[in-house]
């Protein structure tokens, strides 16, 4: 009855919960729907924010891309501008200089298709085609505007396209402005649009985008994409403007286009360069909002699917919650009626809530008793903690079994007990429910075999390190574990037949078999460089313990390897790992952070994290990890890094980060905890995943699309490749339909739906159908996964999925309407299908034993075929006694119902029929037909494979006992609960110093020094069963207090029913020491490699990649580290040098120093130096790799090369002085010699009735005389001894005059074209011999230019500095006037340009030139403090360029010409001259003249004749180089000294330095130079004595010049 009311009240609850259930989900559908809709609003919100940042973003980058883009169109315009002013003045010349100036601005600059000049009116003055030239513009609406603003502007137009080429293109114009400040013009140029276009390059990715370029009055002067629709719009009172007009230089808008009306989201930013300017970026609001419309439609959808699904989640809940009503109460029947004790106990306070009878049956306690106790009273007392902690384990299932545990009995007994443990709710409490079985004789059984078992084969087959036993005697390996099996890649069949020697290279034998020799028994001996081959021929490393042990009675060697290929290529490869894993950080293509776990800190990223994030590396290194995520992300972020802490990596997906400019991304991080610098670090990599995300959603929206049509048909549907008939796709009709399961589907063919004798025909129907795009198919059978035969039409259409073609089959299934007549055939086929298939034989036998049926695996165990034993005794198949005893069973069943043998297994011995008996488990179960005949089943199984392992386990017991404590390594078992140790070998004893008894008694804490126990703790509770575990960096203590470094093998196994911990130990402290001892020389090769002075750098051969440079080479060059590592050597050399290079790269050989020096590097600002390298090829990582030690020796080499140049000087100078010593001193004598011969020639010429012909001989003598006049005066220029009268001088001037008289000389074929400077600086030279070495050049270049040429003659101020002036010989650093010529003519190679300036030296003709010309020019320049550089090269012509100090600013006057007559006088002077012919010769012009006239033949002779006669002379007219001890000067000083109102004049050949300071002329002396004609005596001497010139030596009046000779 109370079972009755409790149902009758679970009905009544279960119609009120089902209430509550649907008022819940009404609620939840009005507040989800709420909610969705509000997030969905706010999605919208951040899609259109997210488009103006990315417009605002834009709208700067086309500010930065736009403004040079304007400024080049300008600077254009502008050049253009300069070009016409230059041209203007030029006058005639300005057509030909515009066209040249056109075609070089054009060249320049592609961009600019047209340029044009319109004068005040609008005519076309200037044009780039000359036929344009003349045309009115003045309407067109840039010239307008341009007109209408009358001031010096630029201004851009609206695009227009051209008639004559159909092509658009951008007026750019420039305002021209006259001196008075009038409008005087435009300068018009077409600028293409590409030119824009080329320069706003953004992001492919980004649909619907279009730029423009708006003007201050609404124009629009360019868009891309470009559309002619826009010239006829205006926005002059659109948004953007009206924002721009309000002062908003940026910001953004939505707005409805005019020509197409589309709406789209404006950015807009005002031009900072061009304030007049402003771009402007739209997106189309559809595509901006692309990705919110696909959000709607997946939200949609998935709360719709929720939804529902919610709905009957709940109602399936409240079914279910009536369904465990009424199982509650049929569980406590079940409990009061178990046959195994039972007990529920409160799970919080343990007390004992119910038990059931057979517990108080089994324990002895009445059920008061058992009540009144907890759980833990049901344990012995020293079970208690292991049971404790069992509990505590169980807090994270459901249910857990508890084997190994005794339960008490009242008497004082206890039992083994197996109990099944459950949560459950016990009258409204939470409850434990533990479910005991007395277990105590299986265990019994079970635990002597599995202690042996257990222990000793996971020590040698489970061995974390490879382990072989092999024989002393033959060798041959009669043991091996699996790991063994593993790293030598042989099985163990294979090994156990080979020999000791077989796992070792051949030529490594020897040592083997020596080492063989010394093996000792009950001694471990260890070995490293041992090789071990492998099956598959590779070669590893291993390090090897030996031991000699007894194994099977026979002498036998216990082998553990150790590989250890890794550790030693790893030791190998560290200084090469340490930079190529620098390298791969800085170079890699993903996103790389370095952060401190601690603090959160950056501590280092790589260039992608500055481009990927917008942030310099400045800045990220102040930031921490969380700034990197948006707000709203962060508490994630800092959830996944806490779950991070205790891993060594992870990869973390679907988050996003934050950009600089505020916009995000989806990331994909790869995280690993690495160490750094001694502190926990995170090692991230981060690739943006945005757009992979975006696709995978689309993807996800349109498969499940699609997937829903696709399940929702009622009918069955599979898909299925035409290639290859593979099943794709199901739907859950087809699954039912057929039972497979989809994963089962898509493993099939459709083949595998048809029998196999239906196949022929179904393979030929689809040929037949193979191009119809449908069919229908019928008849055909298929079969279900029970292998049940439907029979079906199928209707087939052709697709395409994925790209290949596929066929979707509907199926109806026609079954039933042959289900009649096929059900007996399905029967028997599906009987014979299951006894065929089964795994275990079959014998089907009458009520009198008689055998009816085999199946295929009886008859394949027996050896009879069905028709040999059908209808004989099944006893036939057994052998005694079970054969005589069979039928004794079974007539006992039949009789008395007692079942002695039916439904129970038992063990037999069965007989083959070849008579071979072998044991098998029979297990028989009793049958009816559909007739009631009663019939037996027998199930057959071979067992002779388990009985022989059994049989071998139990011989294998001792082995394994003998291996554990042979194993030459420390090998310890811990029991993982209470970390007790409680197993022990013989090498653990070796190496820790402890007694086996005493480790026993030892914790595995105990090993471990203090501080690092804990973090030991904390590692083996990640420990996982059936993984080995490798733990290093430990270390553990001795009995004898040392510290050693070891390195652990652990696996979990079970060790007495319990889990324990199977550890393999290896002292490894003294190679740790080597580690280090080697880390210490690597640390302090590498700090010498840093700190050397010299640059030094490996470089790859083979790629010329730069492996390593230290930090000299990043001084000396200017490059950093990482751009080093992106480039080559041969980035560093000149090109012409390279050939050299490479040649000298090939003859590199190993280990051999060689040293080039001489070759050019450059550096990262364009420099160039000179190196010496020694270079060395080494092996690094099995690489050849060039050791490069780099010297910059620039300054050494400048310093020789100037050292080679001084000396080239002083060679020159002392040839100088030799030639002008040599000069002067013919020079005088000739000079002298010439003046007699013209001072005679003069008075023939003055002479009366002269014969005919005779004025013109002595016309003739006098030219002569003029010629051999010049060359001496060249001599003396060339070396420098001509004294020169240096006075202010204005070039321009100079230079227009001579010219005037050049044009005859030069002839009509030569272009003569003069660029003179605008206010040229005077200088202060000899006006004669400057216009001498003008004429010189220009006489020159016309000879260089036989056939015509251009000449042009410029002059300019220059100022050059230290560099300028090293480049130019004999220069130094200052201001100067330059003076150059050029010629278009022949030009000269480098070997005759490095002796023009030498004497004598011509490439003219014979006859055709001195040789002296230009060494004229280059002493009147050097002389003149001046420099004279050359620049010429074969076919491009020649300019010589004279550099003229600047002189002092006083006003140069012109020298005027002025033809005078021969003026006569009667004044006293003195002629000194000891030349008797030229004294004799100048005393008869000067008495012809009418003065009274003295002479002395030298200076004492001079100055005895001014003491003897009175009064003084009037004038001193001396020779200045004389014999003896008065030359010219001294006397003149002398005279003036005693005499001061005598004037002074000078004559000379040659004066040498007696008149003249640096060459020149000293202040107030007057000069004669020989040789002289007799006007030009009358001349200075009148000069002289009228005080026109300073000839007292005074230095009061102004300094008389050296009259040139005048013939």
């Amino acid at each position: 009855m109370n079972i009755e009311r409790a149902l009758s009240r679970s009905t009544a609850g279960y119609a009120s919960v089902r209430r509550h259930v649907v008022w819940a989900l009404a609620a939840y559908l009005i507040v989800s729907a709420t909610a969705v809709s509000a997030l969905l609003l706010q999605m919208r919100t951040n899609a259109i924010e997210a488009g103006e940042k990315l417009g605002n973003a834009l709208t700067q980058l086309a500010d930065q891309q736009t403004s040079p883009v304007i400024s080049s169109i300008r600077q254009a315009l502008l050049d253009t501008r300069a070009r016409l002013a230059v041209a203007t003045a030029a006058g005639a010349a300005a057509d030909g200089m515009m066209d040249a100036a056109f075609r070089e601005i054009l060249s320049e600059r592609p961009y600019l298709r047209e340029i044009s000049v319109l004068d005040a009116h609008g005519r076309i003055i200037f044009d780039n085609e000359p036929g344009r030239i003349g045309a009115d513009l003045s309407d067109r609406p840039y010239f307008v505007r341009q007109r209408e603003r009358g001031a010096d502007g630029f201004g851009l137009e609206a695009p227009f396209r051209s008639p004559a080429t159909g092509q658009w293109y951008i007026p750019a114009t420039l305002a021209l402005t006259r001196a008075s400040g009038s409008f005087g013009g435009v300068i018009y140029g077409a600028v293409e649009p590409r030119h824009f276009e080329r320069a706003w390059t953004f992001d492919d990715e980004i649909r619907g985008l279009g730029v423009a370029l708006l003007r201050n009055d609404g124009a629009i002067l360019m868009r891309v994409p470009l559309d002619h629709r826009i010239s006829a719009i205006s926005y002059a009172d659109g948004p953007v403007l009206v924002q721009l007009r309000a002062g908003d230089d940026y910001g953004t808008l939505q707005f409805v286009r005019a020509f197409d009306g589309e709406h789209r989201l404006l950015a807009y930013r005002r031009l900072a360069a061009f304030p007049g300017l402003a771009v402007v970026v739209s997106q189309s609001l559809a595509v901006v909002l692309a990705a919110w419309w696909d959000m709607v439609w997946l939200v949609a959808v998935g709360w719709v699917l929720g939804s529902a699904a919610l709905a009957g989640l709940a109602l399936w809940l409240a079914r279910l919650w009536g369904s465990l009503q009424a199982a509650e109460l049929r569980s406590r029947q079940l409990f009061e009626a178990s046959p195994y004790p039972v007990y529920v106990a409160d799970s919080e306070t343990l007390q004992t809530l119910a038990v059931s009878d057979e517990a108080v049956r089994a324990t002895g306690w009445s059920r008061a008793e058992l009540l009144a106790r907890t759980s833990n009273d049901h344990y012995l007392p020293e079970d208690l903690p292991a049971a404790v902690a069992r509990r505590q384990a169980w807090a994270t299932t459901e249910t857990m079994t508890v084997r190994g545990l005794r339960h008490p009995r009242k008497d004082g007994t206890a039992f083994d007990a197996e109990m099944v443990l459950r949560r459950i709710e016990y009258d409204g409490r939470p409850a434990n429910m533990a479910v005991v079985r007395d277990v105590t004789e299986r265990l019994t059984a079970e635990r002597a075999r599995a202690v042996v078992e257990e222990q000793l084969r996971h020590l040698f087959e489970e061995s974390p390190y490879p382990l072989y036993v092999t024989d002393r005697e033959t060798l041959r390996i009669v043991a091996v574990s699996d790991e063994a099996v593993r790293v030598s890649g042989w099985s163990r069949e294979e090994l156990l037949t080979m020999s000791g020697s077989d796992a070792y290279p051949p030529e490594d034998l020897p040592l083997v078999q020596a080492r063989r020799k010394v093996f000792t028994a009950n001694e471990t001996q260890t070995y490293q460089g041992v090789r071990q081959l492998r099956k598959d021929g590779t070669i590893i490393d291993v390090e090897m313990a030996v031991r000699v042990i007894e194994y099977f009675g026979r002498p036998s060697t216990l082998v553990m390897m150790m590989d250890v290929t890794d550790r030693l290529r790893a030791e190998r490869a560290r200084e090469a790992a340490e930079e190529r894993n620098r390298l791969l950080f800085d170079a890699s293509p993903y996103s790389m952070f370095l952060g401190d776990l601690e603090t959160l800190r950056i501590l280092a990223v790589n260039d992608e994290t500055v481009r990927l994030f917008g942030w310099s590396r400045e800045e990220l290194l102040t930031m921490t990890s969380n700034d990197i995520y948006p707000p709203e992300d962060l508490s994630e972020a800092v959830a996944r890094r806490k779950l991070f802490s205790a891993k060594e990596s992870m990869v973390v997906r679907g988050y996003r980060h934050l950009r600089k400019d505020g916009t995000t991304f989806d990331g994909e991080m790869s995280v690993r905890l690495i160490d750094y610098n001694g502190r926990p670090a995170t090692l991230a990599m981060v690739m943006d995943v945005t757009d992979r995300v975006r696709a995978e959603r689309a993807r996800q929206v349109a498969e499940e699309r699609n997937r829903a049509l696709f399940e929702s048909s009622p009918h069955p549907i599979y898909a299925v490749k035409r290639q290859g008939e593979r099943i794709v796709a199901v739907n859950d009709a087809a699954v039912a339909l057929y039972g497979w399961s989809r994963e089962e589907f898509v493993a099939m063919r459709s083949n595998d739906l048809y029998l196999p004798e239906d196949l022929p025909g179904v393979i030929g129907e689809r040929k037949l159908n193979e191009t119809n795009a449908t069919f229908a198919v019928h008849g055909r059978r298929h079969r279900n996964k029970d292998g049940t035969v439907i029979d079906v039409e199928l209707n087939v259409r052709a697709i395409d999925l994925d790209g290949q073609p596929t066929l979707l089959v509907n199926v109806q299934d026609v079954t039933t309407r042959n289900q009649a007549e096929a059900a007996r055939l399905v029967a028997e086929t599906r009987l014979r299908a299951i006894m065929d298939n089964t795994v275990d034989g079959l014998i089907t036998i009458d009520h009198g034993g008689r055998i009816l049926s085999l199946n295929r695996t009886a008859i394949d165990m027996f050896g009879y075929q069905e028709a040999e034993v059908g209808g004989r005794n099944v006893r036939i198949l057994m052998s005694e006694p079970f054969r005589s005893r069979h039928d004794g069973y079974l007539a006992s069943y039949m009789t008395t119902g007692r079942a002695t043998i039916i439904g129970i297994g038992r063990e037999v011995v069965g007989i083959r029929k070849d008579g071979t008996e072998f044991p098998m488990d029979l297990a028989v179960n009793e049958i009816a037909d559909s007739g009631g005949q009663r019939h037996f089943v027998g199930t057959v199984r071979d067992i002779t494979r388990k009985k022989a392992i059994e049989d071998e386990l139990n011989r294998s017991q001792a082995h394994y006992r003998l291996l554990f404590d042979a194993n030459p390594y420390a090998t310890t078992v811990t029991d993982r609960e209470t970390l007790r140790i409680v197993g022990a070998n013989p090498a653990a004893e070796r190496l820790y110093g402890w007694t086996q008894a005493e480790m026993l008694t030892m914790t595995a804490d105990d090993f471990y020094l203090s501080e690092d126990a804990p973090a030991m703790r904390t590692q083996r509770q990640v420990y996982q069963p059936d993984t080995s575990y490798v733990i290093q960096g430990k270390r553990h203590r001795t009995s004898d207090g040392r510290v050693i470094d070891v390195e652990m093998a652990a696996r979990i196994i079970e060790y007495n029913g319990r889990p324990a911990n199977l550890t393999i130990i290896t002292d490894v402290s003294e190679r740790l020491q080597m580690q280090r001892s080697r880390a210490a020389a690597e640390e302090r090769y590498r700090q010498l490699f840093d700190a050397n002075p010299y640059a030094i750098a490996l470089i790859d051969r083979e790629t010329q990649r730069f492996v390593a440079v230290n930090d000299a080479t990043l001084k000396q060059y200017g490059w950093s580290r990482e751009e080093f590592r992106a480039m080559t050597a041969n980035e560093l050399y000149l090109p012409e040098d390279l050939p050299e290079v490479t040649a000298e790269r090939e003859r590199a050989q190993l280990n051999v120093t060689r040293t080039v020096r001489g070759w050019r590097h450059r550096r990262k600002d364009g420099g160039v130096i000179e190196i010496e390298m020694n270079m060395r090829l080494i092996d690094v990582d099995g690489r050849p790799t060039c050791l490069a030690i780099i010297e910059d020796i620039t300054e050494e080499e400048t310093a020789g090369r100037a050292r080679l140049a001084a000396e080239e000087q002083l060679r020159q100078s002392q040839k100088m002085e030799v030639v002008g010593q040599l000069t002067g001193g013919v020079a005088h004598d000739f000079n002298n010699i010439l003046t007699v011969i013209l001072a005679n020639a003069d008075a023939l010429q003055d002479e009366e009735g002269l014969a005919p012909g005779v004025a013109d001989r002595l016309e003739r003598i006098t030219k002569a005389v003029g010629r051999a006049s010049d060359l001496t005066r060249s001599l003396l220029a060339f070396s420098r001894k001509n004294p020169l009268s240096p006075a202010p001088t204005a070039i321009n001037d100079l230079v227009s005059a001579t010219v005037d008289l050049l044009h005859h000389t030069l002839g009509e074929h030569i272009r003569l074209v003069t660029v003179l400077a605008d206010d040229p600086w005077i200088v202060e030279v000899d006006r004669a011999q400057l216009e001498s070495a003008l004429v010189n050049l220009c006489v020159n270049a016309r000879d260089a230019m036989p056939g015509g040429g251009r000449l042009v003659v410029e002059t300019a101020n220059i100022v050059l500095d230290a560099a300028g002036a090293a480049e130019i010989p004999g220069a130094a650093a200052g201001e100067y006037v330059s003076l150059s010529v050029a010629d278009s003519g022949s030009g000269m190679p480098p070997e005759v340009v490095a002796k023009v300036f030498e004497p004598f030296f011509t490439t003219k003709g014979v006859g055709k030139g001195t040789g002296l010309g230009l060494s004229m020019v280059h002493g009147f320049v050097t002389q003149s403090g001046g420099a004279i550089a050359i620049d010429s090269e074969p076919g491009r012509g020649t300019t010589f360029r004279l550099l003229l100090p600047r002189g002092r600013e006083a006003r140069a006057e012109a020298e005027a010409v002025v033809e005078a007559s021969v003026r006569r006088g009667a004044e006293r002077i003195l002629v000194v001259e000891d030349e008797p012919q030229v004294r004799d010769s100048v005393v008869g012009q000067l008495k012809g003249l009418g003065y009274q006239v003295f002479a002395a033949a030298d200076g004492e002779a001079g100055l005895s004749t001014f003491e003897a006669v009175l009064p003084p002379f009037d004038l001193l007219l001396t020779d200045v180089v004389m014999p003896g001890r008065l030359n010219g000067k001294a006397l003149a000083d002398e005279v003036v000294r005693r005499w001061p109102a005598t004037r002074i004049a000078f004559m000379s050949g040659y004066t040498g330095d007696a008149l003249s300071q640096d060459g020149r002329l000293e202040p107030g002396v007057l000069l004669l130079a020989k040789p002289f004609r007799r006007a030009d005596l009358a001349k200075i001497v009148r000069q002289a004595l009228d005080g026109t010139g300073d000839c007292t030596g005074d230095g009061t009046g102004e300094p008389a010049r050296a009259p040139a000779l005048s013939i």
